[in-house]
């Protein structure tokens, strides 16, 4: 049990920051409003019986030993399963759910017992001192007919007291079955109601999973144009490419054949320059001086001034 009262300790210290309590102001108010739950309370008299009796099992406490009853309260334990049971979870909805109309079904029972108390007190008075001395005695009788239990320790003698008897237990069975009924349609609404939570859960996980495959679905549309339009631009790219490849290969073309026209002219030898005349201190006059005068007259006629 010292870990239940360390648990309770680290528990009430840190409830401040559990988020179903942020929208309360202070701390001090936030652990109180904690410490006031159905489970910290359970857990609060759990601990406190165990300190209970460690306090009178010594000898200070002798006087206080018919307390020893309160030993039992350490069952109240076994109500914290219901964090782990789902099941006790449902009972729980089904009882808040219906609980006016389990209250409404108490109120009649009540009414209902008071009035068959009251009457057959009134009838079987007389006959009966012993038994049905008063009202609140007589109602001891109405319980165990209205639950048609009837241990037969008190029973009408008289044929009124009898008829009276009869009537409260038929009544008693339709009014103690209303009890059935009501917890029977809460569970059929609490399943309904899970069911039809779980069946929205998964259509709304169906609907994201659509939105995401409907926005999958114009991404590869979209991602489909940007292919098409790429393709087209390397298309033109390619077409491109290749006039301008057929544009070398026509400049190539045409080179080929300038070098090939001029390449006679590279083979054949330059034209020789004429032989620039001689001049006349050159000429020698001798033996061939009969000749004189014919090349002298030559010369002349070559020159560009003749």
């Amino acid at each position: 049990c010292v870990l239940f009262t360390v648990e309770y300790g680290l528990r009430a210290w840190s409830c401040p920051e559990a988020e179903e309590f942020q929208m309360i102001g202070s701390e001090l108010m936030r652990r109180v409003r904690f410490l006031t739950t159905v489970m910290p309370l359970i857990d609060l008299v759990v601990v406190a019986v165990f300190y209970l009796d460690i306090f009178m099992s010594s000898n200070a406490a002798r006087g206080f030993q018919s307390l020893r009853v309160i030993r039992t309260l350490r069952l109240v334990a076994l109500l914290k399963m219901e964090r782990q049971m789902q099941s006790f979870q449902s009972v729980f909805h089904v009882f808040s759910k219906r609980r006016h109309d389990l209250f409404a079904t108490l109120f009649l029972a009540m009414v209902l017992l008071v009035i068959a108390s009251t009457a057959m007190y009134y009838v079987e008075t007389e006959a009966q001192p012993e038994q049905f001395s008063s009202i609140p005695a007589t109602m001891w009788w109405s319980v165990t007919a209205m639950t048609t239990v009837g241990y037969g320790d008190i029973f009408p003698v008289t044929v009124p007291g009898k008829v009276l008897g009869s009537c409260v237990a038929f009544l008693g069975v339709g009014l103690f079955a209303l009890p059935s009924g009501i917890i029977s349609s809460g569970f059929v609404e609490v399943l309904e109601e899970a069911r039809q939570a779980d069946t929205d859960e998964l259509a709304e996980i169906l609907d994201e999973d659509k939105a995401s495959i409907d926005k999958l679905h114009d991404e590869v549309v979209l991602l489909r144009k940007q292919l098409e339009t790429m393709s087209d631009r390397l298309s033109h790219a390619e077409d491109s490419v290749h006039g301008v490849r057929e544009d070398q290969r026509r400049t190539l073309e045409l080179l080929e054949q300038l070098v090939v026209q001029t390449a006679p002219l590279k083979e054949a030898p330059p034209p020789r320059a004429p032989a620039p005349p001689r001049p006349l201190s050159q000429v020698t006059v001798g033996a061939d001086s009969e000749a004189a005068p014919s090349i002298f007259c030559n010369n002349l006629a070559k020159s560009p001034s003749c």
